[in-house]
């Protein structure tokens, strides 16, 4: 676990103390090959990704959820180990991600992270009755 408390890998699904923090498990620092990476199916806010890039690069990632999919265009500085924050926008289950094709890009970490717990989603607002 890093001093920040949240985990830097591990088995599928795993969470942080704060639930909210959902490290992907990958195999070792992955080449951005335009392969797919599998995630723990759930809602998210944002995926954190951290990668080795040689140099400067704009790429889409593909998110794919339960309901279809959705680009992302991510800016990715050069560097050894860079973060780049990729917003999750639709309400829906995210279940993967379509990687691009970029032989100067390495992915190194993702981290998927949810809603708090006091967030409610469009549809249960709407569900909401007031008087």
């Amino acid at each position: 676990m890093s001093t920040d408390g949240r985990t830097s890998g591990g088995p599928a699904g795993a969470r942080t103390a704060d639930g909210r923090h959902a490290p992907v498990p990958l195999a070792g620092p992955r080449a951005l090959d335009g392969g797919r990476l599998e995630l723990p199916a759930g809602r998210y806010d944002w995926l954190h990704a951290r990668f080795r890039a040689d140099e400067a690069a704009t790429v889409t990632w593909w998110l794919h959820y339960a309901t279809g999919a959705d680009p992302e265009t991510l800016h990715v500085p050069a560097g050894e180990s860079v973060a780049v924050r990729v917003p999750v926008a639709r309400r829906a289950e995210l279940r993967a991600v379509g990687l691009p094709e970029h032989p100067a890009l390495t992915l190194l970490a993702v981290t998927a992270i949810r809603p708090p717990a006091t967030s409610r989603t469009t549809h249960e607002a709407d569900e909401l009755v007031t008087t």
